[in-house]
């Protein structure tokens, strides 16, 4: 089974706080999303291949209602000098408010989306 993404990621205008869902403290940042994943910014390594336990805010303050989710680590890769890594997710698993949280934010994306310079070249000659 190949684990190379098969659907395009949207990358998100701002980040949002991703919480261990055990602990309820901020772990990473989600940076993009795709239908079936996602990339969270981490401020350590993850094992890959591992099933986590995470949340998302349902709102904007740190101290809202969060919405749980699991999502199997794909791949890894360290990011910078500063000990980030950018880690990437498969969807094993969300709640109701997780998934308005992801779908919220596809929608968003969608709507403010920049088409790409071949699709600009596309609309021009076809």
């Amino acid at each position: 089974m190949s684990d190379e993404r098969k659907l395009s990621r949207k990358t998100l205008n701002y980040f949002i706080d991703v919480f261990n869902l055990e602990e309820d403290i901020p772990v990473g940042l989600l940076v993009d999303i795709s239908d079936d994943g996602m990339m969270i910014n981490f401020r350590q390594e993850l094992a890959v291949n591992q099933v986590y336990d995470l949340s998302v805010s349902l709102e904007d303050r740190m101290d809202s209602e969060k919405a749980p989710f699991k999502a199997r680590s794909m791949w890894c890769k360290k990011i910078g000098e500063g000990g980030n890594y950018d880690v990437g997710f498969k969807l094993t698993e969300a709640s109701e408010g997780a998934q308005k949280v992801f779908d919220e934010l596809r929608r968003r994306m969608l709507e403010n989306r920049q088409e790409t310079f071949s699709e600009k070249l596309k609309k021009k000659f076809v």
